[in-house]
């Protein structure tokens, strides 16, 4: 998962340390204990709704003057917690997780590219069988938040100094929406930045709808003062362009392969 800080603040952060524990199962916070415990409370992707099951992710890093590259891949599977289930001999067996499969076979794989100091551009590609939809979530720190263009996929922070920009394009049809403190249907908008201390916080939800490979080209980009128009940002032939100012970046990003700064 991603977490951003520019200009002394923090813009995006995951979801916190809230109460790591299961221990009574009829408490009525459990709901959120097992929230921030799973893909929701976190700066990832969910497919058809649902997180990731515990597993390990395989990648590799590049790092120059001029930028860093990671590129990973999750194959472990996306499902949910089955009810039922004896917590107490799990623990005892040195099982980690009440979690079931539901999508086996789906992969997502996560290139982030930083072209120093100015942003990221993160790439989520999702893929398999079953895929119907799914959803990148970024989960902001507290504070002003507002959707800068006509089309709904570009946000920023709306502080006097310095801001963060998210925009994000799919190679199909992508939704915008914004949570702060929702409880039902599903949890959304929640953080908590000190142990056991739980606060509403901006969430932009971006959504996919399609099946078998869906992918996200999301920009990052921190700038200085106030915004109010969206930056340029277009992927085509293998390149991104980035302009905002003046600012003005070209990133090859092969499907296979290294990216790189033109």
């Amino acid at each position: 998962a991603v977490e951003v800080s520019a200009g002394g603040r923090h813009f995006l952060i995951n979801g916190g340390k809230w109460r790591y524990t299961t221990s009574d199962p009829d408490a009525d916070w459990m709901p959120l204990a097992r929230y921030f415990k799973t893909t929701a409370s976190y700066n990832c992707v969910l497919v058809n709704g649902y997180g990731q099951i515990f597993g390990d992710a395989g990648g590799h890093m590049l790092t120059t003057e001029q930028f860093d590259y990671a590129d990973g891949v999750f194959k472990a599977g996306f499902g949910e917690e089955v009810p039922g289930r004896d917590e107490k001999l799990f623990r005892e067996r040195g099982l980690s997780t009440l979690m079931e499969n539901r999508l086996p076979g789906v992969t997502h794989r996560r290139q982030v590219f930083f072209a120093k100091p100015h942003g990221w551009i993160v790439r989520d590609t999702i893929e398999g069988p079953g895929v119907t939809h799914a959803d990148q979530l970024w989960h902001f720190f507290e504070g002003p938040i507002r959707s800068i263009d006509d089309l709904g996929v570009t946000w920023a922070t709306d502080f006097p100094d310095v801001n963060l920009m998210v925009k994000s394009l799919g190679e199909e049809k992508i939704e915008a929406h914004l949570y702060e403190g929702q409880e039902a249907p599903f949890f959304a908008g929640w953080h908590c930045p000190y142990y056991d201390q739980l606060r509403p916080a901006p969430e932009v939800r971006y959504t996919i709808r399609h099946s078998g490979r869906i992918v996200f080209h999301t920009l990052l980009l921190p700038v200085e003062g106030p915004v109010s128009e969206a930056p340029h940002f277009v992927y085509s032939d293998n390149n991104y362009d980035v302009r905002w100012g003046e600012l003005d970046l070209r990133i090859h990003a092969p499907t296979d392969g290294d990216w790189s700064l033109v």
